[in-house]
């Protein structure tokens, strides 16, 4: 359901405000703390009636407070139409929550699901390529349930018996495990014959999508690997369950079953995510959110809203490109930034950017401004160079540029002088004093890959002299003094606002 307006009460660190989000594309533009992740959780407990950080709903109120309210508006496009305009109101008052659409109360949040399909992409999405196979377990159980919400019933059925089940083993009372054993593996039967065929489903479209993105040369794919084979008769089941028994007892736990099955990425027949990067695991995630939309779409004839929270952060250069082209169409998207990230490059003539939601008229000033810098680089450094290097950061009126090779570093160098002076020029704000340049630490060409000595030096730097020009100084952190101190400004009245309250 795209939304038309939001309004918060109490939510967070937000102002109590209302926000206009009638667009395609919603931009949150801000730093870190300042309330961008908050505002998406908003319109997800909106859609869901939850977070998507997992955070209790009693930890969710402004500090201080013990209740919070959420509103919001948008259309109801499930027949095709946006006519229809839906009001959703979510009220948590100490230890009771509410729900409503048009006045009318949602007693399941399966009515939820049903009406407003959305899709988070965020950082704790990175436990489904690297966490417990329970995290895996909970994303295919989530996309299951997005277009099927007997699949909802009959995973919550399973998860009924299967308490009860525990419960017969921890207390010894084993006369009622055979009537358990039928109901367990009746409902898990279904769990089963349903994830089989999700892992043909889903591995049609993440494949392709995986490599196109990461461009690892091999093919990685999803692998469902069951407790129970979905070939398996009732009877079959049922042995295994009782050959387990034993053990069970032992352990006063239930050994085999659905909630003992494995999810695993394959590359060339082993497990990849075992011996993957930290990069190439964040990509497993954030492809997984983008199959996972594009299924819903596939399996329902609906577009989603989309949430994306600071991602592209966390991709180079030619794998944000990539992705962005891929990421499916969706009813509505909403992004967050940093405001030194090149986000103007995203824009189109639909995208609404809320950089004022955040920050008064002198931070939306010098915010756009930090933007349009990160932005320019190829017109300050020329479109040779600015093609294997970019801006990194800008550390107390030091302009620090990455760059893909040693040689790429050297021919830099030979124009210090000349783009320190474009840069200044074009932006006298920044105080810009000298320039710092070094070797990037992942390429930030759009071949993919992310070892240094595999990167083709510029042809005209003799091998020899490369390896002199690299610089491999720390990370600097991101400061602007001045931009800082309006940061910092800007914390101090929001305390004293929540002190006032």
């Amino acid at each position: 359901m795209p939304f038309t307006d939001i309004r918060f009460i109490s939510f967070r660190n937000l102002d109590d405000a209302s926000l206009d989000v009638a667009a395609e594309k919603v931009f949150f533009i801000g730093e870190n703390g300042q309330g961008k992740t908050n505002v998406l959780e908003a319109l997800y407990f909106l859609s869901y009636g939850a977070s998507f950080r997992g955070s209790p709903v009693s930890e969710v109120a402004t500090r201080g407070r013990s209740s919070f309210c959420l509103a919001g508006k948008g259309k109801d496009n499930r027949n095709g139409s946006d006519a229809l305009i839906d009001e959703i109101r979510l009220v948590f008052d100490s230890k009771a929550k509410d729900i409503r659409i048009n006045d009318h109360r949602i007693r399941d949040r399966k009515e939820l699901v049903e009406r407003n399909p959305v899709i988070a992409f965020c950082h704790e999405d990175f436990s489904f390529a690297a966490g417990e196979p329970e995290r895996r377990r909970f994303f295919f159980d989530q996309t299951a349930g997005l277009v099927s919400p007997a699949y909802i019933d009959v995973l919550r059925e399973y998860k009924r018996v299967l308490k009860q089940r525990n419960a017969a083993l921890k207390d010894r009372r084993y006369d009622l495990l055979d009537e358990y054993d039928i109901q367990l593996s009746g409902v898990g039967s279904h769990l089963v014959a349903r994830r089989a065929r999700l892992e043909d489903e889903l591995n049609a479209v993440f494949a392709l999508r995986y490599e196109a993105v990461s461009l690892l040369g091999s093919e990685v794919t999803i692998s469902y690997r069951p407790s129970w084979s979905p070939e398996w008769s009732l009877d079959e089941i049922s042995a295994r369950l009782k050959a387990k028994r034993p053990e069970e007892i032992g352990l006063g736990s239930s050994l085999s079953g659905p909630h003992r099955d494995r999810w695993v990425f394959s590359r060339d027949g082993r497990d990849f995510s075992s011996t993957a990067s930290t990069g190439q695991r964040r990509l497993l995630s954030l492809t997984l959110r983008m199959v996972q939309a594009i299924f819903y779409t596939n399996m329902t004839g609906r577009l989603p809203v989309l949430l994306l929270d600071d991602v592209l952060l966390e991709l180079d250069r030619g794998k944000r490109r990539r992705f962005l082209e891929l990421l499916p169409n969706s009813g509505q998207s909403f992004y967050t930034f940093l405001p030194g990230e090149p986000w103007e490059d995203y824009r189109t003539p639909s995208t609404l950017s809320l950089l004022a939601a955040f920050f008064d008229e002198e931070k939306l000033r010098r915010g756009g401004r930090f933007a349009e810098f990160f932005g320019s680089w190829k017109a300050i450094a020329g479109e040779r160079l600015a093609a294997h290097s970019r801006i990194s950061d800008i550390d107390k009126g030091l302009l620090i540029v990455e760059a893909e090779h040693p040689g790429w570093i050297q021919l830099l160098q030979l124009r210090q002088s000349e783009i320190l002076g474009a840069a200044t020029q074009r932006f006298p704000e920044l105080g810009l004093r000298g320039i710092l340049f070094r070797l990037a630490r992942e390429d930030v060409s759009d071949n993919g890959q992310t070892v240094d000595k595999k990167r083709e030096p510029p042809p005209d730097i003799a091998a020899s002299d490369q390896k002199e020009t690299a610089q491999t100084t720390s990370e600097p952190a991101f400061i602007d003094p001045e931009l800082q101190s309006l940061f910092v400004k800007l914390k101090d009245s929001m305390d004293q606002k929540a002190g006032d309250r």
